[in-house]
C-alpha cells in the first residue's frame, strides 16, 4: 500500500506517462458495490471523461449474470426477496447480504426460523458468513470448479430437472457431458477449492433435493 501511494501521489510520473501513452493508457475498473448511484456513477464519470480515459461497460460483476438471465428467460428477472422467507436451503455466493442487501435479511432470517438452512460460499468470513449455518471458505479463483463439482454430483445422482431443462434452455447436453468428466468430480474439485469433498457432495445433493417431497425449494443469490 505504501508503495501504491506513493505512485499515486508522484504526479510528475502520471503525467509523464500520460504524455507518454496517452489518456485511454488508463483504464476505470470499478462498480456499485455498496457506493450507490451517485457515488459510482456520478462524479467518477466525469473525472475519467475529462481526463479522456478508456471506456469500460461498467457492470463487471452484474453483466454475465445480466446476459445469462436474457438468454434464459428473454428479460433480467430476479428472485422476489419475500420468496426466499419459503425456502428450504438458502445459498449466498460470494454475496455479503448482511452487509449490503440488508432489506433481504428479515426473510432469510424467517426462513431460518422455519427450518431453512443458511450456507455462505465465499473466500472472506464476512458478517454474513459469521451468522451462517456454514461457512465454505473456497479458495480464490477456484468458484467454477466448484460449481462444476456440484453439477457433476446433480447430474451424476439425477438431480437435476430434466423437464425445465428440455423445454427452457439450450446446450444442457453438452454442460452435463462436462461436467460429468472425472476432472470435475468433487475429489478433484477438493483438491483446487479447497472445500472437502464430503462438503461438496452433501452441498449439491442437499440443492438436488430441495422443493422435493415436501422441503421448501432452494434460493441462491
Amino acid at each position: 500500500w505504501d508503495e501504491a501511494l506513493e505512485f499515486c501521489c508522484e504526479r510528475k510520473l502520471k503525467a509523464e506517462r500520460l504524455r507518454k501513452f496517452g489518456p485511454e493508457s488508463v483504464l476505470p475498473y470499478s462498480y456499485a458495490g455498496t457506493i450507490g448511484q451517485l457515488g459510482y456513477g456520478s462524479m467518477d464519470r466525469r473525472f475519467f471523461h475529462r481526463l479522456g480515459a478508456s471506456q469500460l461497460d461498467r457492470t463487471i460483476c452484474a453483466s454475465a449474470g445480466g446476459e445469462a438471465l436474457t438468454q434464459v428467460y428473454g428479460l433480467k428477472l430476479g428472485t422476489v426477496p419475500q420468496d426466499f422467507a419459503h425456502a428450504g436451503l438458502i445459498i449466498a455466493w460470494g454475496s455479503n447480504i448482511h452487509g449490503n442487501n440488508i432489506h433481504l435479511w428479515p426473510f432469510i432470517e424467517e426462513a431460518r426460523r422455519n427450518g431453512a438452512r443458511f450456507v455462505v460460499i465465499d473466500p472472506y468470513r464476512t458478517r454474513t458468513a459469521a451468522l451462517a449455518d456454514e461457512h465454505l471458505a473456497v479458495r480464490p479463483g477456484t468458484d467454477v470448479l466448484l460449481a462444476l463439482a456440484i453439477m457433476h454430483v446433480l447430474f451424476r445422482d439425477g438431480h437435476e430437472d430434466a423437464k425445465y431443462l428440455q423445454e427452457c434452455t439450450l446446450g444442457w447436453e453438452e454442460l452435463r457431458e462436462h461436467a460429468l468428466k472425472p476432472e470435475h468430480s468433487p475429489e478433484r474439485a477438493a483438491e483446487v477449492t479447497g472445500i472437502a469433498a464430503e462438503t461438496i457432495e452433501r452441498l449439491a445433493t442437499a440443492y438436488g433435493q430441495a422443493g422435493k417431497g415436501g422441503r421448501g425449494a432452494a434460493a441462491i443469490r
